[in-house]
């Protein structure tokens, strides 16, 4: 997901893994891939032109997995460290990087996920050197273990409430409902949390094809974004309903699906998808989006 943009600034991506076999990690695959897509993410986007992104995994003393990601870019200051993980809190603008695009949440948002799997996230940076992003995870056992903890992750889900620090202090007069179509509970919630990060943005979320289509008939939300997969009716169905519906056809739905192939986003688009997003998810766009549509409800 993330070789594209490394390819367009030059940027080699390395990997190295321990030699321990069948190494595995309590951790949720959705909010791991997500949290080291962000963490990529950043780390190409702050890299120096045909620098490095290393990612490699390790055994600590004390027996836990753990995952560094590794840049070659700037550094940071370190009077900068303790607002690093401040959600909108955007540093780069302070150490003459205002050209990079970004909300200011993707690592509030990392830390989020992690802590979320009862894992811990740190960091070191050095002026002229990079940083180092360093994930920790317990072990999982050929006892089920891995199995239960994602459950009770699934269960408990990260943590919902909206702290004030997240209040981007924006006063805006209208509100965006959005609908998400999708079976996967992981996914729901990893929307749910980043929603959190703006205000008067509310969510209905369906499980099955049919049940969202009839939640868009009854609320008609602002936004539709579909799943593909899911469980009683394929996308293409989903969309053929809201189409044929007068109140549903002139919603934008956007696909948000892990298949991005190209002639597959091109199909999409040719029935009337106004853009595809990836799994996982980018934050970044995701709330663009939701910023276009609310700027243009303000606007009139």
């Amino acid at each position: 997901l993330v070789n594209p943009m490394a390819r367009e600034r030059g940027i080699n991506i390395t990997r190295k893994a321990c030699d321990t076999p069948d190494l595995r990690a309590l951790v949720d695959r959705q909010h791991l891939l997500q949290a080291l897509l962000n963490l990529a993410s950043n780390g190409i986007k702050y890299n120096r032109q045909k620098g490095t992104l290393s990612f490699e995994v390790k055994i600590t003393s004390s027996g836990r997995v753990r995952i560094e990601v590794r840049d070659t870019g700037e550094g940071i200051p370190k009077d900068k460290f303790s607002r690093l993980f401040i959600p909108f809190d955007r540093l780069d603008v302070e150490i003459s990087r205002p050209s990079v695009e970004g909300s200011g949440l993707g690592l509030s948002l990392t830390k989020k996920l992690v802590e979320a799997m009862r894992g811990e996230i740190s960091f070191r940076s050095e002026l002229g050197k990079g940083s180092v992003f360093v994930l920790e995870f317990d072990q999982a056992e050929n006892d089920g273990s891995a199995s239960k903890h994602c459950d009770e992750i699934q269960a408990h889900g990260i943590e919902s409430k909206k702290p004030d620090v997240f209040n981007t202090g924006k006063n805006n007069d209208a509100s965006l409902t959005i609908l998400y179509i999708e079976d996967n509970q992981d996914n729901i919630e990893l929307v749910e949390q980043v929603i959190e990060f703006r205000e008067r943005v509310y969510m209905l979320t369906a499980i099955q094809g049919g049940q969202g289509v009839d939640l868009a008939r009854l609320h008609h939300p602002d936004i539709i974004f579909l799943d593909f997969h899911l469980p009683d009716l394929n996308g293409d169905e989903v969309l053929q309903l809201l189409q044929r519906g007068e109140s549903t056809r002139n919603i934008p739905v956007y696909v948000l699906s892990a298949d991005a192939m190209p002639k597959q986003i091109e199909r999409l688009r040719g029935l009337g998808v106004v853009d595809y997003l990836t799994k996982p998810l980018d934050v970044d766009f995701f709330l663009a989006i939701l910023d276009e549509r609310l700027a243009k409800k303000n606007n009139g």
